[in-house]
């Protein structure tokens, strides 16, 4: 990856599971002829690619007109711009090229940015639930919410985690939480789901606003891009993968 390649992270406001990747930053002539001879805003290389091809056979059935042409004074007007269009063309192509690899190496990097900043963002909890231990032959216990401010809330979670490990059974926990604000600004909530005795639920003497979440497993990864052909195009988006999560709340109450 070259040296001038930026590579922007993103803030814990802008993280959500699906988002657009960016298209691989240029500079000075490099950004001019690339925006000059691709039009490119968005890493759209097949639909480029796609036009070119079309263009250049366009641009080559125009010469062998222009050798046919049955009015004689328009051959070199047509066969002039026919060949100025090939050159235009063969010029996109190459930087086509060469923008699709950069914008490879600049994927790979974004990616790992963003999968850092996931890693090291903490989200708001918005509601922690434990549904019902599936079992008729055992004490079961009711669905239940627990607020994970209240240090007696989180007392309790703690007990009903320890009694059902001793227990050799689990329930299921339904964390909500706020990834941030989504593509149109509007509040999003996402879930996700866990056993009961894998939480990992982390205390703080730290008086709490909300209890938080975060995902130090978790990892972006690109929506794969490929045509009917077969072929790989750089990715326009992504999709995540969690991992299991860490929970954090008030210490729990005496």
């Amino acid at each position: 990856m070259s040296s001038d390649m930026e590579v922007p992270r993103l803030g814990p406001d802008q993280l959500r599971s699906e988002l657009r990747i960016p298209l691989a930053p240029a500079r000075g002539g490099a950004a001019a002829l690339r925006a000059a001879l691709t039009w490119l805003v968005v890493p759209a290389f097949a639909e480029a690619r796609g036009v070119t091809v079309r263009a250049a056979a366009i641009a080559v059935s125009a010469v062998v007109v222009g050798r046919f042409a049955f009015v004689e004074g328009l051959r070199p007007w047509l066969l002039a711009a026919a060949v100025m269009a090939l050159a235009v063309l063969a010029a996109r192509a190459v930087v086509l090229s060469v923008a699709e690899g950069r914008q490879r190496r600049f994927q790979d990097a974004w990616l790992r940015s963003q999968t850092n900043a996931l890693r090291a963002a903490w989200f708001e909890v918005v509601r922690l639930t434990v549904l019902p231990v599936p079992s008729a032959a055992s004490t079961v216990w009711d669905a239940v919410g627990y607020d994970l401010k209240r240090p007696q809330d989180v007392r309790g979670l703690r007990l009903r985690h320890a009694a059902e490990q001793a227990a050799g059974r689990t329930s299921r926990v339904v964390v909500e939480f706020c990834p941030g604000p989504g593509p149109r600004g509007q509040t999003t909530v996402e879930t996700v789901h866990v056993d009961l005795v894998t939480l990992d639920l982390r205390s703080t003497a730290t008086r709490l606003l909300h209890g938080g979440i975060s995902f130090p497993q978790a990892s972006y990864h690109a929506r794969p891009a490929v045509d009917r052909g077969g072929r790989s195009w750089p990715a326009r988006e992504t999709f995540l993968t969690l991992g299991k999560p860490v929970v954090s709340s008030v210490e729990p109450g005496e």
